[in-house]
């Protein structure tokens, strides 16, 4: 069967696609990489973990490498989808090529906005992917979604509903693009062990 026009079109943009993607994943990378060093540190602290700082920086740097080509890939599987109707509206009205790349250059697939929510996803994937690698290290067995800010969304309310799960579990709904939430873990001990320093004030005496 021959190719759609809209098809053809499209090999001939994956060289550029490829070009500007793979930067934009490079340019996000050390926002990744700085991203999951500050969350594992929090997470390691909560636990009571003690942190290899060469250690940390290893997986850190390992974390952001991978991602950052598992998003390269992504983001050149999912933009045509982004371009196919400017193509198909091109080919229809006979557009000339200045045109078509003006058009393909202003569009969301290549807009600001697209890159900073983008950017604020990873940002928030690579804290989540720090919490859970420090989770599993210290086999802690239960985590919690935090929201961060005051506006959350009704998916992120209704995850931070659901309060402490297993660490093995699923949250009511799947991260969204744009979030900017944190997933917690913790031994399902401490609770425990702070109740029953709140009930003999041994957590008072320890404070001060």
């Amino acid at each position: 069967m021959p190719k759609r026009r809209t098809d053809r079109v499209l090999e001939g943009l994956d060289a550029a696609i490829h070009e500007s993607f793979g930067a934009l994943a490079n340019e996000i990378r050390p926002h990744m990489e700085r991203a999951f060093r500050a969350r594992a540190k929090e997470q390691a602290a909560a636990l009571g973990m003690r942190v290899d700082p060469e250690r940390l920086d290893q997986l850190a740097s390992g974390y952001s490498e991978l991602r950052a080509k598992e998003l390269e890939k992504q983001l050149r599987d999912n933009t045509p989808h982004l371009l196919e109707p400017i193509i198909e509206t091109a080919l229809a009205e006979h557009w000339d090529d200045a045109r078509l790349e003006s058009e393909i250059a202003d569009s969301r697939a290549f807009g600001l906005s697209r890159a900073i929510t983008i950017d604020r996803t990873e940002t928030t994937i690579s804290r989540q992917a720090a919490s859970e690698a420090v989770g599993q290290a210290a086999e802690a067995d239960e985590k919690s979604w935090t929201i961060n800010f005051d506006d959350a969304c009704e998916l992120c309310q209704e995850n931070a509903a659901a309060s402490w799960i297993e660490a093995s579990g699923d949250f009511p709904n799947e991260m969204h693009t744009g979030c900017r939430c944190d997933v917690i873990y913790r031994m399902s001990a401490d609770e425990d062990e702070r109740k029953g320093e709140e009930e003999t004030g041994e957590g008072d005496e320890a404070e001060a």
